[in-house]
């Protein structure tokens, strides 16, 4: 974080961040208690050495970061983490088709496991599938984990989190839950539908409508908005499948990114959360403050040296079957937008193929 962006952060939270002088002792400047917050959350390094840092006692340190995570998200989550003003998911829409040729992309969602301390009510439940206790985030890392799913616009923002599910849950669970299921029908509708050529199973050009939709893997349902990637076995069994996969991943690519430039910026999240271990709910809490600072400086356009966290070689965009979503959340295949965008991807190789041939 450069000097100005530390400044205007400052300068937002002051006034919820500063404590009185007593008779007994002077508090802390306000100045100084955001700074060991963010040299905290930024280096990810323990309580002891922040103390030894700052010449203050550990229950000091960890009161100071409890406050300043819980005034940032009563006061500034709300303006930073929020969804997209119609304009802004047009200004989406139009960036996503122009990478990918894809039309009706308003955001991207995603999950991801955040490390933490076992807790010690019910600690067996935040045991993860990749054998780790983790918060489930949703939007959107341990030896514990939370899960975390976030939903991502084109410029790498949070506009919707879901934090706190236990790192047990599956994602499909999570967003069968989540607010922004809730309201995502209330959020796409004002956006007009694109229409766009296809091809039909007669072989004959027809124009559909595709209807606004985020992006998501195969944990989420293939519904008319949510449209989710491809499995292996469906992209080798067609091309046009594995052709309209590749767009799709590349797109995705967004919300893999946001997770990794969090991470890389604010290197706690590499190591388990020590606040968990008393109280899940301050991690959460952290946990939404980390993700409100990543946005928040995205928008003053902080251009300090990130060092992204790099994927894993084995780690792909391949999908997975979630079997917690039920029957009643899966659609008819051959009504959903994915569907539709297939037959667009068909139309689009045969113009490719009569381009080529009228050479």
């Amino acid at each position: 974080m450069s000097r100005e962006s530390f400044n205007s952060l400052h300068c937002l939270l002051q006034p919820y961040i500063t404590k009185q002088d007593t008779r007994f002792r002077k508090a802390l400047p306000s100045n100084i208690r955001l700074a060991i917050f963010l040299y905290h959350i930024s280096l990810g390094v323990s309580y002891r050495a922040v103390c030894n840092q700052f010449g203050v006692g550990k229950t000091t340190v960890s009161r100071i970061i409890r406050e300043v995570a819980v005034a940032i998200c009563e006061n500034l989550s709300k303006r930073y983490i929020r969804m997209p003003s119609l304009s802004e998911a047009q200004r989406s829409m139009e960036f996503w088709r122009r990478q990918t040729k894809i039309p009706g992309i308003v955001a991207c969602i995603d999950g991801s496991h955040i490390p933490i301390l076992r807790p010690c009510f019910s600690g067996d439940s935040y045991f993860n599938r990749k054998s780790f206790y983790s918060l489930n985030i949703q939007g959107a890392f341990i030896n514990l984990i939370s899960l975390i799913v976030a939903a991502v616009d084109h410029k790498k923002r949070f506009i919707d989190l879901t934090v706190g599910w236990p790192g047990s849950v599956a994602d499909g669970r999570v967003w069968a839950n989540s607010s922004l299921k809730r309201k995502l029908e209330m959020f796409l509708s004002p956006l007009p539908a694109i229409p766009v050529a296809t091809i039909n199973e007669a072989s004959e050009t027809t124009h559909e409508l595709i209807s606004a939709f985020i992006l998501a893997d195969s944990a989420y349902p293939n519904t008319r908005r949510v449209v989710t990637t491809f499995k292996n076995t469906e992209c080798d069994q067609c091309p046009i499948t594995k052709r309209l996969n590749r767009k799709l991943a590349s797109a995705r690519y967004c919300v893999e990114n946001a997770f990794g430039i969090c991470k890389g910026r604010f290197r706690i999240f590499h190591r388990p959360l020590e606040c968990a271990a008393e109280d899940v709910t301050r991690a959460i809490i952290l946990v939404v403050a980390v993700c409100t600072l990543h946005n928040f400086l995205i928008d003053v356009h902080d251009d300090t040296e990130i060092h992204e966290e790099p994927r894993r070689a084995n780690e792909t965009f391949e999908t997975r079957e979630d079997e917690d979503l039920d029957n009643s959340e899966r659609e008819d295949p051959l009504s959903t937008t994915r569907t539709a965008l297939w037959r667009y991807v068909r139309w689009l190789e045969a113009e490719d193929d009569d381009s080529v041939n009228s050479r």
